[in-house]
């Protein structure tokens, strides 16, 4: 999709988007308010512009007009330039990936610790500081590749199919049901594919980044850390009591020791984390907004303490210095990069510990086999405010306007060789326009009602659900 801002504050438009089309153009008009929809509507059907209205919706309080026409893009904007609107291309900005930041902080500095582990005197290597480095550059690798881990948002998609549904039901065609939210769609309409041993490997890893690269191969490091593999010595520790086999094995730096210790402790307490997942309509224990609010950030500024204390370890003890072209230093080396580890840490705070992914393919299916249900003199109508629906609704994905459309479009076409016509002519009644998507905390209030998994509805199904929404809302004051 191309999408122009209007950038002429006095223009009755404030952008276009233009669909993928072989010829002509397929445009997508935002009007600036509902005062200046006729008049829009004159302009893009006037010889100048030469379009011909399909359909009408409303998203985010303000017109959208749906719009084919024989002219080209170019020749469009051309038109609209000529008539003083001004359309300037819009570019998404890409949001920064949190953990591509830590991973720029962590991997110089453990780069740094390696090295540092390398220069001790008489050739020492440091092997605790060797193998914690080793082994978080393998996890820095992993969590570069993948990001923050990946699950399905179930419940996010039972909501949308539930409004998909509850929006549409009063419009069906007489005698026909619409698709039950436990049906899944998308499968109807697909091979299941088989995945490859590398396919599965990479799918276990989307989903368990975190506790694959943040924690456990961070957890060997942290346990190396604190009892260096050299040190720890089977036979005699089985000779040993307890106690004296824990000081045979710990780190001969107190510092570092309790380093590695206070990072098992940080890890320990993130692996108890989970994602937040806010379309969860059962009332959450203090467990559970525990592991999702508190305890990924805790265990992260547990293990920031942790090494600034290995970073205060490297620069004051003399035990820890490094030769360099035959001179003796204090280990600036690996104080600099325990530095950057410690940085590292203070910016995990921002970092998504999981994120929820919606399967917007089961989306797209759901709603095109509801809308096939529906008359086909609504249909273009229903189409265009189904939508504006799903676009407002998925503001966090940044999707377009005219990409929803587009794909709904293409989709009832594609699986059930309907065409979309234009609207039909007549008076400003004919608009249909659907209520927006409710927010999760209104959901709730209707997790009874939302239960379409036996296709199963009450006469009143529409009424009892608009009142489950509208009381708890004038309760608040809304």
């Amino acid at each position: 999709m191309a999408i122009y801002a209007i950038k002429n504050a006095s223009s009755l438009l404030t952008t276009v988007e233009f669909g993928p089309v072989p010829e002509g153009n397929f445009a997508f008009f935002t009007v600036r308010n509902e005062l200046a929809r006729s008049a829009i509507k004159q302009f893009l059907t006037s010889p100048s512009m030469g379009q011909e209205l399909i359909g009408e919706a409303v998203m985010d309080g303000k017109p959208m007009l749906i719009t084919r026409g024989n002219k080209s893009r170019e020749e469009l904007l051309d038109v609209l330039n000529a008539s003083g609107n001004t359309p300037q291309l819009v570019r998404h900005a890409r949001p920064i990936d949190t953990w591509r930041v830590i991973s720029l902080l962590a991997v110089p500095g453990q780069v740094l610790q390696l090295s540092s582990s390398l220069m001790r005197k008489n050739k020492r290597i440091d092997w605790g500081l060797f193998f914690f480095a080793t082994s978080n550059l393998v996890g820095h690798a992993i969590t570069w590749v993948y990001g923050a881990q990946k699950s399905e948002d179930n419940n996010r998609l039972n909501y949308v199919k539930t409004e998909v549904n509850a929006t549409l039901d009063e419009y069906r065609t007489p005698g026909e049901t619409l698709p039950a939210v436990s049906d899944t769609r998308k499968t109807l309409r697909e091979e299941t594919e088989q995945l490859s041993f590398g396919q599965k490997i990479d799918k276990f890893l989307r989903h368990n980044s975190i506790y694959v690269g943040e924690i456990a191969c961070r957890y060997t490091g942290a346990l190396a850390l604190a009892f260096p593999a050299n040190r720890v010595k089977w036979a005699a520790l089985k000779s040993k009591s307890l106690p004296q086999a824990y000081e045979m094995a710990r780190n001969e730096s107190t510092l570092a020791h309790l380093a590695g210790l206070t990072s098992v402790a940080g890890k320990t307490t993130s692996l108890m984390a989970q994602t937040e997942d806010p379309y969860d309509t059962k009332p959450k224990s203090a467990l559970e907004n525990f592991r999702e609010k508190i305890a990924f950030r805790a265990g992260g500024w547990m293990e920031a303490g942790a090494f600034g204390t290995l970073t205060y370890d490297a620069l004051t003890n003399p035990n820890r210095r490094i030769v360099f072209r035959g001179k003796e230093y204090r280990d600036y080396v690996g104080g600099l990069g325990s530095a950057l580890f410690t940085a590292r840490y203070v910016v995990r705070n921002w970092a998504k510990f999981g994120e929820k992914q919606i399967d917007m393919d089961e989306v797209y299916a759901h709603t095109t086999d509801a809308l096939a249900k529906m008359p086909k003199e609504k249909l273009s109508q229903l189409l265009a405010s189904t939508a504006a629906a799903i676009t407002s609704h998925f503001k966090d994905k940044n999707l377009d306007y005219g990409e929803v459309y587009t794909r709904l479009m293409n989709d009832l076409y594609s699986y059930h060789k309907i065409t979309v016509e234009k609207m039909p002519s007549g008076p400003e009644s004919h608009v249909i326009r659907l209520n927006a998507f409710r927010e999760p905390q209104d959901a709730a209030a209707c997790a009874k009602l939302c239960a379409y998994a036996d296709n199963e509805r009450p006469s009143s199904y529409v009424d009892s659900l608009r009142a489950a929404v509208t009381e708890p809302l004038i309760r608040r004051g809304a």
